[in-house]
């Protein structure tokens, strides 16, 4: 299998994860019983933000590897040969996702964002202070959008220096993760 198909699936997974962390915050009946509570709120609130921004992260990783097979493609080949495909898309991911749940949790619990179970709609109710907002904003949309964009401009300006068979190559790389970041964002 190939390096960005492990990654896809680290997305899928990532995205499975955010659909079972958020689906929980809006339904707090479970077969008429009312189960939501304030700390199982907190933890909800906790979850849905780590996947939310591992995904964003994860988006940028893939598109850093799109790049760099294309920048770079002998160091690239190197690499896949020395190390599985596998583990390379496991590592990266691990370390997205620690990384964002490291600091999501310590932004929680220095009670940045809070979180309360509102009984009369029976779901969470998220408090998020404008620090958390910006800092949730800066490094969980923005910069991986940034560096996604970045690596996008050197693709393309790899493309006009390269040769009609590497063309078909970056276009179809392109396409493929333009359209899935895209997508990504305007959901």
């Amino acid at each position: 299998m190939k390096l960005q198909h492990y990654f896809m699936s680290a997305l899928s997974i990532v995205d499975l994860m955010t659909l079972s962390a958020v689906v929980p915050s809006f339904i707090g009946l479970w077969r008429g019983h009312l189960w939501l509570s304030v700390d199982r709120c907190k933890i909800i609130s906790i979850l849905s933000n780590i996947f939310v921004a591992t995904t964003d992260w994860l988006h940028c990783v893939i598109c850093a590897e799109r790049c760099y097979s294309i920048l770079k493609p002998l160091s690239h080949r190197t690499l896949l040969t020395k190390y599985k495909p596998r583990a390379i898309a496991i590592k990266l991911s691990a370390l997205t996702f620690f990384m964002v749940a490291g600091s999501i949790t310590a932004l929680t619990y220095a009670e940045v964002l809070t979180s309360e179970f509102d009984p009369s709609v029976a779901s969470c109710l998220y408090h998020i202070d404008w620090m958390f907002f910006a800092f949730f904003g800066i490094f969980f949309c923005t910069l991986p959008l940034f560096i996604e964009v970045i690596t996008h401009i050197l693709i393309l300006m790899k493309m006009r220096r390269s040769g009609i068979q590497g063309k078909k190559r970056i276009t179809k790389a392109i396409r493929t993760v333009s359209l899935t970041v895209g997508a990504y964002y305007i959901c």
